[in-house]
C-alpha cells in the first residue's frame, strides 16, 4: 500500500501488456466507494499511461481505480493508497 500526506498529489501508473487500450480512466475513491477524484489517462508511450490525483484533505485509505477497455472486455485494476496527516 502506497502511504503519502494528506493534499499531496500521486501519479498512478498503468501499463498495458502489448494490447491497445482505449477510454482509460483513473478513479480516486474513498472507503464508501465514492469517487473523490477522476482523471483520463496520459500516454506516455509503449503501453505506459499515468494520471495525476490530488490526496483529499482527510486522512484515510483510498482506492485508485483503473479502468481500460481492451476490444471487448473491460479491465480493471486497483490500487490502495493511504493518507496520513503529519508534518509539512
Amino acid at each position: 500500500m502506497l502511504q503519502k500526506m494528506i493534499g499531496t498529489t500521486i501519479r498512478a501508473t498503468f501499463v498495458s501488456s502489448g494490447q491497445t487500450a482505449v477510454g482509460i480512466t483513473s478513479e480516486l475513491r474513498d472507503r464508501d466507494g465514492t469517487v473523490v477524484n477522476t482523471a483520463l489517462a496520459t500516454d506516455s508511450g509503449n503501453g505506459h499511461w499515468f494520471a495525476d490525483h490530488l490526496l483529499p484533505n482527510t486522512p484515510g485509505t483510498y482506492l485508485n481505480r483503473w479502468v481500460a477497455a481492451f476490444n471487448t472486455s473491460t479491465y480493471v485494476e486497483g490500487q490502495y493508497v493511504r493518507a496520513i496527516a503529519g508534518d509539512a
